[in-house]
C-alpha cells in the first residue's frame, strides 16, 4: 500500500490493478479488483491503423509485460512487435491526487497509429456504502465535463448523496484529452475499449468516466509521452461550475505531473514488499 502526506492511500494486485484508492476518507473505486477479477480503472493503449495488437492493457489481469514495483508505484513495462511501453501510477506527495504517466515508442520500422484511453469508476462514498449498494451511491452523482485550456476535457464528479459534505473528484488528461464519457454504458455503446468514446454526457446506472487521447501518429523510432490525473475534494459545497478549471490547473502544476520515466525501473527491495510506503518520506525526484 502506498500512502502521501495528506493519508491518500493506494493498493494493487499484484498484477497493477487497483484494489482500492481512498482519499479523504471516501473510496474513488465501486468496483475495486481483486487477484481474481479485474475493476474498471484502466490504462489502455490501443493501435488505432488496423495492423499489429489492437488493444494493449497495462495493468491487471489481462496486462502484458511486467510490473516492478517502486518506491514510487507500480511501474510497467510492455513490449509487442511494435511498441516499447512504460506506464507507471503514482500518488502526488502533498495532495489527493494521483496520476496515471504512459511513455509509447514506435519500435518498428514502420509508422504507426496509436491512442490511450483511460476508464475510472467513481464512487466518492465510505467503503461499507459502497459494498451495500454500488447502485445507491452511483445514482447520487453528477458528472459534469470541464473544458480545461490546453489539455481538452476533464470530468468533475459531484457526491450528492445526503450528507453533511459533498466529496468531489476530478479526472482528467495530462495531455489532451480529445473524447470522454461519463457512463459505463457508453463504453458498452462504443464497443467496449476498442472504440471511440463519444464526447457525451449520460447519467444512467453506473457512473464511470473514460478519457481518450488523439491519435498519434509515429514514425520509426519516435516516442509520445502522455497520461492521466485524478484528484479529490473533502467537501465541494456548490454544483461544478467553469471556476474549477483553476483546481485542474493547480494539479497539472504538481511536480508529481511531470516525472521522469525509466527506461529499466529499478524493483522495491525485496523488504519492503507488502508493506506500507509512505510517499512524504521519499526524497524529492
Amino acid at each position: 500500500m502506498y500512502v502521501n502526506s495528506v493519508g491518500t492511500q493506494a493498493r494493487f494486485t499484484e498484477g497493477g490493478a487497483l484494489t482500492g484508492l481512498e482519499a479523504h476518507g471516501v473510496s474513488v473505486l465501486q468496483y475495486p479488483a481483486s487477484e481474481l477479477e479485474d475493476g474498471l480503472a484502466r490504462l489502455v493503449v490501443r493501435r488505432r491503423d488496423g495492423l499489429g495488437e489492437s488493444i494493449v492493457s497495462l495493468f491487471g489481469q489481462n496486462a502484458i509485460g511486467r510490473v516492478d514495483w517502486t518506491v514510487d508505484g507500480p511501474v510497467v513495462s510492455a513490449d509487442t512487435a511494435e511498441l516499447a511501453i512504460v506506464a507507471t501510477f503514482r500518488l502526488a506527495r502533498d495532495r489527493a491526487a494521483w496520476f496515471w504517466h504512459c511513455r509509447v515508442t514506435n519500435r518498428s520500422s514502420r509508422p504507426v497509429v496509436v491512442d490511450v484511453l483511460h476508464t475510472q469508476d467513481v464512487a466518492l462514498a465510505s467503503r461499507s456504502a459502497v459494498r451495500t449498494s454500488e447502485y445507491y451511491v452511483s445514482q447520487y452523482l453528477d458528472v459534469t465535463p470541464l473544458a480545461v485550456p490546453g489539455h481538452g476535457t476533464a470530468l468533475a464528479v459531484r457526491q450528492n448523496m445526503p450528507g453533511e459534505r459533498a466529496p468531489w473528484a476530478l479526472v482528467g488528461a495530462l495531455d489532451v484529452a480529445h473524447l470522454w464519457c461519463t457512463d459505463a454504458l457508453q463504453l458498452e455503446r462504443a464497443g467496449g475499449l476498442g472504440g471511440d468514446l463519444p464526447g457525451a454526457r449520460l447519467q444512467h446506472e453506473h457512473t464511470m468516466v473514460g478519457l481518450q487521447t488523439p491519435r498519434y501518429a509515429l514514425e520509426a523510432g519516435e516516442t509520445v509521452t502522455t497520461g492521466f490525473y485524478g484528484m479529490v475534494l473533502p467537501d465541494h459545497h456548490g454544483a461544478t461550475t467553469p471556476d474549477d478549471v483553476r483546481i485542474a490547473e493547480q494539479v497539472l502544476a504538481d511536480p508529481a505531473a511531470s516525472p521522469e520515466l525509466p527506461d529499466a525501473p529499478a524493483s522495491m527491495p525485496a523488504a519492503l514488499t507488502g508493506r506500507v510506503i509512505r510517499c512524504s518520506a521519499l526524497p524529492p525526484t
